[in-house]
């Protein structure tokens, strides 16, 4: 059954980047992906449950519940950590208290959840750091111990960290270091997205643009998509900074507290295919990749029938 999802001041299509992961017309599942405008207004928390979306995986990780923007799909879908430390031994995690104090989570009987996994996390962080020479490593400590002690929550060290260890590698290249470090994050978005109970489900980030651009990328992969298609998917998250102010303006935000350059804003088609030209020359194949993660061909072909046989989706008009 297909339903166009609209309403006189919000649409579903006004969210900044989102879109299909999975092509409506090849699958009978939905699987979406978006920025965390998503967050930005009560109604799109609505029109989610109204597209039967079960699950929210957020790739910001578990330090966002502490802020405002999941004050309104707490209405809807249960607040979990996922500890990706341990998703070789199955998905474990825990359900979190509410962002708001009130009407939390009103519908009880609905497992629908948002589900938090950690993209960039100390591991990720540490990578970057032991690169570098030993007087930035120095100004690191200094920054990071100055902000434990004033309790400025990281708004000395991360700005350093992004500025000279993030931004001199390229879109590219920080997008390819993600795949190669953070491997458990990768792999446990894929256990939860192969998932039946968590179908449909959305996937998403700050932007919605960069981690959820590797996980859409693999989760393709997986579903046997070409990589031109790939490419074109990748290629849209551009589009949608150049046709919505909202996002470009989240975007240029972050990037000027940062001192991040323009480069981070865009999503050009040719960094998905240097990364995937990468992970071919160090483990043979993309596929070889996901084996090396532990989502192997047997993981796979469960998710791809999974997405496959599920038949309810609903269909909504892309700007």
């Amino acid at each position: 059954m297909a339903k166009d999802i609209d309403s006189s001041s919000h649409s579903i299509s006004d969210i900044g980047n989102f879109r299909y992961v999975t092509d409506p017309l090849l699958s009978k599942v939905n699987i979406y992906r978006s920025s965390e405008l998503i967050d930005s207004h009560p109604r799109y928390a609505e029109m989610l449950t109204d597209l039967g979306i079960k699950s929210i995986i957020d790739l910001r990780g578990i330090s966002r519940i502490r802020g405002r923007t999941a004050e309104y799909t707490d209405r809807f879908y249960r607040p979990t950590n996922v500890n990706h430390n341990l998703s070789k031994n199955g998905v474990i995690y825990e359900t979190l208290p509410c962002a708001t104090s009130t009407d939390c989570y009103t519908d009880k009987g609905n497992e629908r959840r948002r589900f938090y996994v950690t993209f960039v996390d100390s591991k990720l962080l540490l990578n970057k750091i032991i690169k570098r020479s030993w007087f930035f490593i120095l100004k690191i400590i200094i920054l990071l111990f100055f902000d434990l002690l004033t309790l400025f929550r990281f708004e000395f060290y991360l700005p350093y960290l992004m500025r000279n260890a993030v931004s001199p590698s390229g879109l590219a290249d920080e997008s390819l270091e993600l795949c190669d470090v953070s491997t458990n994050q990768m792999f446990v978005t894929l256990q939860l997205l192969s998932d039946p109970v968590n179908l449909p489900a959305v996937v998403m980030c700050s932007a919605g643009k960069d981690r959820t651009g590797m996980v859409s990328a693999m989760t393709q992969q997986c579903l046997g998509y070409d990589i031109e298609k790939i490419v074109d998917e990748y290629r849209k998250s551009e589009d949608a900074v150049h046709s919505s102010t909202e996002l470009r303006d989240l975007l240029k935000r972050n990037l000027t507290h940062y001192n991040i350059p323009d480069e981070f804003i865009y999503a050009n088609g040719d960094n998905i295919r240097f990364i995937f030209e990468c992970l071919k020359k160090k483990y043979g194949s993309v596929d070889s990749y996901l084996d090396h993660i532990g989502f192997n061909s047997d993981k796979r072909q469960i998710m791809k029938s999974n997405i496959v046989k599920l038949s309810n989706y609903i269909v909504f008009d892309e700007k």
